[in-house]
C-alpha cells in the first residue's frame, strides 16, 4: 500500500524565514547597541513658530557718581576765576585745567556753573555755583 497523500495545505507550506540580527561592522561606533534609539514619530501637523526671542537688553551704561564737592565761594582776580570747594573736610581752590581729587578735572567756570569732568568715564558734570561771590 502507498502512503496517503498529504493534505493540500501541508504540501504548499511557505518556507520558514530566518531573521538574523545584523551586527554592525567593528569601528563604526555602532557596535554593542543592537536596539535602535527611540525617536519621536514625525508629526507633519506640529505647530511651528518662526518667533525668535530678542536678546536681553544691554546693561545700563555706567554713570559718574554725584560730585563730592561742596561750593564754598568764588574769587575773580585779574580776569581769572578761582572757585573754593570743600572735599572730605579739605578746602580746594579750583581753576580751569586743574585736577581735583585725582579723578576730576575742572573744564569750565562761568557765572552759574562749574564744569568738572569725571575722568574714569569721561563724563562732564556741573556744579551750580550761582551768581554770588
Amino acid at each position: 500500500e502507498e502512503p496517503a497523500p498529504a493534505p493540500r495545505a501541508a504540501r504548499h507550506k511557505p518556507p520558514a524565514t530566518a531573521t538574523a540580527a545584523v551586527t554592525p561592522p567593528a569601528g563604526t561606533g555602532m557596535e554593542g547597541d543592537e536596539t535602535p534609539a527611540a525617536e519621536p514619530p514625525f508629526n507633519p501637523f506640529r505647530s511651528r513658530s518662526w518667533h525668535v526671542e530678542p536678546p536681553p537688553p544691554p546693561p545700563p551704561k555706567p554713570t559718574a557718581p554725584p560730585l563730592p564737592f561742596k561750593y564754598l565761594g568764588k574769587l575773580v582776580e585779574d580776569g581769572e576765576s578761582r572757585i573754593f570747594l570743600a572735599h572730605r573736610e579739605r578746602h580746594l581752590i579750583a581753576r580751569v585745567g586743574e585736577r581735583l581729587a585725582a579723578q576730576y578735572v575742572v573744564e569750565t567756570i562761568d557765572e552759574q556753573r562749574l564744569g568738572i569732568r569725571y575722568l574714569p568715564l569721561d563724563e562732564l558734570q556741573t556744579l551750580n555755583i550761582g551768581g554770588a561771590n
